[in-house]
């Protein structure tokens, strides 16, 4: 299995803008034989939007867009994250049901989630702390199985792929939080790797803000999560700057392969890189081992330079003015 995982800056709200990066890394995998390309959680949407979630008029268009890049998976699988829209059924607030998905685009086409009868495959734990708001847009699997009366491992289950030499691989597909499930009494890749079809690869679509310390406790919970599955877990994470209205949120990508024996890296921390390899090559690539405390530093640098530098890229900027008065804001600047 020939796998592209596609660490892209995301942009909110910028359709196409977004799209183009998408068409872009798909060209990428293709030239280079991918069977399979990774892309982060909300890659077409972006995801701190707020309010822009209940446009119709924007989810329409979204809609356009899962269309545009089914029509690119003619020679590979996309799994890509976007908004998930059941016109047919309302959320909690009345308003139309949207989900937090994973798309699979294969031979042209969007793939049908026949374990959860949807066309796409939604996010089962929701984050409602610090900056994230998902629960007031997003109707989440814990919710629709309990709306089922089902357990929430019925509509869980690996996706099976055919890869270009005439094989097939099964993927354990989830997004962000899923993994994060530490304070959560239900466990979606433990249910997963309990299914009668174990997956051979577990998969996560991220769009996860840079926060200090982060990385290192990410690495901890998602190598602990494929030890405990026996299975190597393939995490792609967004870059970019995304505005909430009154914080500025930066995110680090540091995608890559969680195994039991770490963490193999993608390219650089908070830099866009399209990269592929074969099963085995991602495996044994070399682990990361940077001391925690150097590697926080250089992190929270980072973090800062690019964050302003997508501002001044996005917002126009050429030149600043810095007010200096001797307090720990000044300091800073």
């Amino acid at each position: 299995m020939r796998i592209c995982i596609a660490q892209i800056r995301v942009r909110a709200a910028a359709l196409e803008t977004n799209f183009k990066a998408i068409r872009s890394a798909v060209e990428t995998a293709v030239t280079e034989n991918a069977d399979v390309i990774l892309l982060p959680e909300m890659c077409l949407p972006g995801y701190f939007i707020g309010d822009l979630w209940e446009s119709s008029d924007f989810l329409r268009r979204c809609e356009v867009y899962h269309q545009k890049i089914a029509q690119l998976s003619h020679e590979i699988t996309i799994i890509f994250g976007s908004v998930g829209i059941d016109g047919s059924r309302k959320n909690e607030d009345g308003r139309v049901r949207k989900y937090n998905a994973a798309y699979l685009a294969e031979s042209g086409a969007l793939r049908n989630n026949t374990a959860a009868g949807l066309r796409f495959w939604p996010k089962s734990l929701m984050p409602n702390y610090r900056e994230f708001d998902d629960s007031r847009h997003f109707f989440d699997l814990r919710k629709l199985a309990f709306e089922r009366e089902v357990q929430l491992q019925t509509l869980l289950s690996p996706v099976c792929i055919n890869l270009k030499n005439g094989t097939t691989m099964n993927l354990g597909i989830g997004l962000c939080e899923d993994g994060w499930d530490v304070n959560y009494s239900s466990k979606p890749y433990d249910l997963l790797c309990r299914s009668q079809s174990k997956p051979d690869i577990l998969v996560n679509l991220s769009c996860s803000p840079y926060t200090r310390g982060k990385s290192q406790r990410r690495r901890q919970i998602f190598s602990d999560k494929s030890a405990l599955c026996k299975t190597p877990l393939f995490y792609v994470n967004a870059v970019g700057m995304q505005n909430v209205g009154k914080t500025v949120y930066t995110f680090d990508g540091q995608s890559g392969i969680y195994s039991s024996e770490g963490f193999a890296p993608v390219g650089e921390p908070f830099a866009e890189a399209v990269v592929t390899h074969d099963l085995p090559e991602w495996l044994n690539k070399t682990i990361d081992s940077s001391p925690k405390e150097t590697l926080q530093t250089k992190e929270t640098f980072l973090a800062i330079e690019t964050g302003l530098h997508y501002i001044r890229d996005e917002w126009h900027l050429n030149k600043a003015v810095i007010g200096v008065s001797g307090g720990i804001d000044s300091a800073l600047s």
